[in-house]
């Protein structure tokens, strides 16, 4: 109950000067500022502005302290945030409004989660979603074969049962058969165990200190095309072409003459 409810209508009435002592002696009705002193702000009702008029008429004095309400906590057990409704913290009162029980905590993640895909019925594209959220990004690790930056994680084709996209990539549900690489070393890596599938052993490229997978004439995909690059040149009668290869099929830089 507000102290204006209680007081009498002598108290309402009383002089301005007779409710506190640091009220202004002058007359509070011509003054353009609030009565009390070191308050600048225009006067409301009674001499004061509205934020001391409204603390005298909670506490009785216009520079009381209007005590805060303390809100209780929140009754979910082990939830020490204060109540927003039904003694309920924010989180759990729109998890109720949700229809959900608050008392028990959401599973967002995991084998218990209700929005969790089986094996059965997991596809590629929600594998490496999964594998993302739960393992990071691969982009911000390095590579096990060669050191440098990662941009994928790749299976390295351990399950003994895979599952198979409906393109006919090799994955499973087991995200600790997946590691980070460089595509060249991933892309290496698929060749050879598909080609491990098929019977064949994969070969390599004859150029010393080169072993990308063999793609023509012995040579990698990457000397192929120098070697291609050279032929053509030559063939449309640029001898010495800007880039040229070199008696190990490495390009070189070459003047025009």
């Amino acid at each position: 109950m507000s102290r204006h409810e209680t007081m009498s209508e002598a108290e309402r009435l009383a002089p301005l000067d007779l409710v506190h002592p640091l009220i202004n002696p002058g007359d509070a009705s011509m003054d353009t500022t609030c009565a009390i002193e070191e308050c600048e702000r225009p006067p409301y009702q009674r001499g004061w502005c509205g934020t001391h008029y409204r603390r005298w008429w909670r506490t009785g004095d216009p520079l009381g302290s209007i005590p805060r309400r303390k809100r209780p906590e929140c009754s979910v057990a082990e939830c020490d945030r204060p109540s927003h409704a039904q003694v309920l913290c924010l989180n759990h009162y729109m998890r109720m409004r949700r229809g959900y029980d608050p008392t028990i905590p959401p599973v967002r993640r995991g084998p218990r989660s209700p929005l969790w895909v089986p094996r059965e019925r997991l596809d590629y594209d929600t594998l490496h979603e999964r594998l993302k959220q739960q393992r990071g990004k691969a982009s911000k690790q390095l590579c096990i074969e060669c050191g440098e930056q990662a941009d994928q994680w790749a299976y390295q084709h351990t399950d003994p049962d895979p599952l198979v996209s409906p393109l006919g990539c090799l994955f499973t549900d087991d995200l600790d058969a997946y590691s980070p690489m460089c595509r060249t070393c991933h892309r290496r890596l698929d060749r050879h165990h598909s080609m491990l599938a098929g019977g064949r052993v994969m070969r390599t490229c004859t150029i010393d200190g080169c072993e990308e997978p063999h793609l023509a004439r012995g040579w990698c995909n990457m000397h192929y095309k120098r070697w291609r690059q050279r032929m053509l040149a030559e063939a449309n009668g640029i001898e010495d072409a800007f880039m040229r290869l070199d008696k190990d099929h490495h390009l070189v830089e070459a003047r025009q003459t």
